[in-house]
């Protein structure tokens, strides 16, 4: 952070399992921020941990996840949603017993369960930063990306109070903004407002890329488009995952929104201003509410 003050460090070292995007931003944040004396950074590809070095996110990197965790203070799992669950059950024997852990996955419920099946409920602190971007890898770190933007830690009734705070004051001390909630309902918070705008994009994308006229349609597109359909840029493999792990919640949030859909869409056809009206209106007032 830019003219901070520098605190004495929080966390001796930080295992950071996965450097893409979010794991190395982290790491740039905490070694910016001084929130610990060392990052070790875990993952699958040399060369990407090599740029998490090269780049300042992490101190030390290796290939072998527990080389990672044997003595950190605080493990973050920051691989894909669904790689999480694994990684709990493969660390959990060379933990340090009093080692913090968290995550940072855009859906809650199934690691909070695998935490509370290994027996890790009181150390685990489910996490999910509200930041990201379409590029993916530690080349495109940023140390300032959670500046402002709010971070949900959701703690269960197992998790220590010592815990919770290790956590919560990280996310702080990197900038963000943090709020509590229970993992249920942030699975279907996020359905809402993440999940289904990525398939959304994904499906006006994919409309206008099956479109006999495509070609004409790509070169007409101007800012509403690439508005709309940025997110079709994200990784599909990252999205399999979350959609996997969240179908429940998901699923009801896609139906809610064709049903809305579909009324709009005889508003439409039927020339019902009054009804179109009231729904710019109120996605408007929405809108300006939330300053997003």
């Amino acid at each position: 952070m830019s003219g901070a003050v520098r605190q004495k460090p929080l966390i001796g070292t930080v295992a950071i399992l996965g450097v893409g995007l979010i794991g190395a931003s982290l790491g740039a944040a905490i070694k910016r921020a001084g929130v610990a004396r060392r990052v070790i950074g875990a993952g699958r590809t040399r060369s990407n941990l090599d740029a998490a070095i090269a780049g300042g996110c992490i101190d030390e990197a290796t290939t072998n996840e527990r080389d990672a965790v044997v003595g950190a203070d605080l493990v973050v799992l920051a691989a894909p949603v669904d790689a999480s669950v694994g990684l709990l059950e493969r660390i959990v024997a060379f933990l340090a017993p009093a080692a913090v852990l968290t995550d940072v996955g855009s859906v809650k419920r199934p690691a909070c369960l695998a935490a509370a099946r290994v027996g890790l409920a009181a150390r685990f602190v489910g996490g999910h930063p509200m930041a990201g971007g379409t590029a993916t890898g530690a080349v495109n770190a940023d140390a300032e990306l959670f500046q402002g933007k709010l971070t949900l830690l959701t703690p269960t009734v197992q998790t220590s109070e010592s815990a919770t705070t290790v956590v919560t004051t990280l996310w702080e001390r990197c900038g963000a903004r943090v709020r509590y909630v229970d993992a249920d309902l942030h699975d279907r918070v996020v359905a809402s407002v993440s999940h289904v705008p990525q398939f959304l994009s994904v499906c006006l994308a994919e409309m206008c890329a099956t479109d006999p006229n495509a070609e004409l349609l790509g070169d007409a597109a101007a800012g509403g488009f690439a508005s709309v359909t940025r997110l079709a840029m994200s990784d599909p493999d990252m999205w399999l995952a979350i959609a996997a792990a969240n179908t429940e919640p998901l699923g009801e949030a896609m139906e809610a929104f064709g049903r809305r859909w579909q009324e709009l869409t005889r508003a439409v056809r039927a020339g019902d201003q009054t009804v179109l009206r009231l729904a710019m209106e109120t996605a408007r007032r929405f809108k300006e509410s939330t300053g997003k």
